[in-house]
């Protein structure tokens, strides 16, 4: 994950929706809509916001227990931090594309239910709430690859069937290939992959940072900064992973202190490698 502008954010999000509608009708066929279904638990009230009213057609509210849904009608949960300024566009341009799909994906009609994702207790609750929705048949989300991490499993083991989740930010690589210890396995206790991305994981933007450094700009001598955080960390040891192997000599890795007002001593401190490359990996908002 790592944080993106606006206009960015929408796009990736409206992709992420197309993804779920052209899948919607194979969803469909889960027990969850197969029959009248009764909608599930209320997610917190004050953990959700309210779209644009212009747009309130296509949108629901989170679902309450009791409430009757059409089997001709399913319902899909977005799971962002609503604490966040990244996340208001994002549900915006996800219920935009919905309304001008006639709130339909196939020949289903489809509503929309947010979650707020701001916290780690939110992530951990939001898991159990999707699943005890029995309208909701799907997930756009998370933002953060941590948060997914403490869902997928939830989703996976939803007793009516693994839930399809697509995040259009999660970069962390062990959810879809090894990386640390039981990834990405340990994430779908059924065996069953119910999870996608539409964004390259940390090492492959790291990669790709490389190869354009090599390739574009003819840099052969790199200093490597992250900014300490797991994302930063990653990016940095993907790009190392890849420049010998595009000719880039890596003279110095580290991490730098993200909160300082003043990198003179940083930099000052490099001067005598010559390096012709400084690769900053880390958040867009960390004071990079």
């Amino acid at each position: 994950m790592t944080a993106t502008p606006h206009t960015a954010s929408s796009r990736k999000a409206s992709a992420v929706f197309v993804s779920l509608l052209v899948v919607i009708t194979a969803c469909a066929s889960d027990k969850k809509s197969s029959t009248t279904a009764t909608a599930g638990t209320t997610a917190a009230s004050t953990s959700i916001s309210t779209v644009d009213t212009t747009i309130t057609t296509s949108v629901s509210t989170p679902a309450t227990t009791g409430a009757s849904t059409a089997s001709s009608s399913l319902v899909v949960g977005t799971d962002l931090p609503l604490q966040s300024d990244l996340s208001s566009d994002t549900n915006l341009a996800i219920a935009l594309l919905l309304e001008q799909q006639g709130g339909k994906g196939g020949d289903f009609d489809v509503t929309i239910t947010e979650y707020d994702s701001s916290t780690v207790e939110q992530c951990k609750a939001n898991g159990n709430d999707h699943v005890a929705n029995v309208a909701e048949v799907a997930v756009v989300g998370t933002f953060s690859s941590g948060c997914s991490k403490f869902e997928v499993p939830v989703l996976n083991a939803d007793p009516t069937g693994p839930m399809l989740m697509i995040s259009h930010a999660n970069t962390n690589d062990g959810l879809t290939k090894p990386a640390e210890a039981g990834e990405p396995d340990k994430y779908y206790p059924t065996g069953i992959r119910n999870y996608a991305r539409i964004i390259g994981t940390n090492e492959q933007q790291g990669k790709a940072d490389a190869e354009f450094a090599a390739k574009e700009l003819a840099v052969t001598k790199c200093v490597v900064l992250n900014d300490g955080g797991a994302y930063g960390v990653s990016i940095g040891q993907g790009f190392e992973n890849t420049a010998k192997a595009v000719g880039i000599t890596i003279v110095a890795s580290e991490a730098w202190d993200r909160d300082t007002g003043d990198y003179t001593t940083l930099f000052e401190g490099f001067k005598s490698l010559d390096p012709d490359c400084f690769f900053f990996a880390g958040e867009a908002d960390g004071n990079d």
